[in-house]
């Protein structure tokens, strides 16, 4: 989890205790909060977002427990994705390693997994493994990248074409992805504890839309529209479930 806090600013934090002086600003000034009580239980499930610049931020997902202490299992960097949304069946998993789930999407050319960012709404809509969603807006955090410049079209009868878009497994984890997308637009935004840069870009790839995060630092080139962004992600999705 820490490789992707340089996506949202915050590239010098390298373990838990540096994270911890954030964690107490997030409980004690928090911009959401969701919680939900478990059925057996008095203890409520709990999640507590805050931005530290504009559509990035922390996540911390735990417990409340009967004295109201919340006691935190595990935390995430998030950016918050934009107006574009993936229409269709949507299955949701719940993973083994903490109160976490993965979406499926359902698009028989290329299905993707992504980390879902509203936990506990999950919880609160007592969405289950046999249940469907209709839709999700897709983020991404990157912690490396480049432009590349857009492609000529191929000529008629040319018997090589360049991939202008891709999506490819990367690694072992289910989430993680090399992609070659094509930029929508681009937007320059501030971590307002570290002042450190982020870029944030709205990117087409193999039908899908989403948003990225990255460090400037991170970055090689100039991002401008129509331009193509290559790069590693993790991508996470936000659940509408109204």
């Amino acid at each position: 989890m820490h490789k992707y806090l340089r996506a949202v600013g915050f590239s010098s934090i390298t373990n838990i205790k540096q994270l911890e002086p954030l964690f107490k600003n997030i409980i004690e000034n928090p911009d959401k909060r969701i919680a939900v009580c478990s059925d057996d239980s008095d203890i409520s499930d709990m999640q507590i977002d805050k931005d530290f610049g504009e559509d990035i931020g922390l996540s911390m997902v735990g417990e409340l427990d009967e004295a109201g202490n919340f006691l935190m299992e595990h935390y995430f960097p998030y950016v918050r994705p934009d107006i574009y949304v993936y229409d269709g069946f949507l299955e949701v998993e719940e993973r083994l390693v903490n109160k976490s789930y993965a979406g499926v999407s359902d698009d028989p050319e290329l299905s993707l997994i992504f980390y879902i960012q509203n936990i506990v709404d999950i919880d609160k809509k007592k969405i289950g493994p046999n249940d469907a969603v209709d839709a999700v807006m897709l983020a991404a955090l990157s912690d490396r990248g480049s432009i590349l410049l857009p492609i000529a079209q191929p000529s008629e009868g040319d018997l090589f074409s360049m991939v202008e878009t891709s999506v490819i497994p990367c690694g072992v984890e289910c989430e993680l992805y090399r992609i070659v997308g094509t930029i929508l637009d681009v937007r320059h935004v501030q971590n307002r504890i570290t002042g450190e840069r982020v870029i944030l870009m709205n990117i087409s790839c193999n039908d899908y839309k989403i948003r990225l995060a990255i460090n400037e630092m991170d970055l090689i080139g100039e991002p401008e529209k129509g331009r193509r962004f290559r790069g590693d992600i993790w991508l996470q999705g936000l659940m509408l479930l109204d």
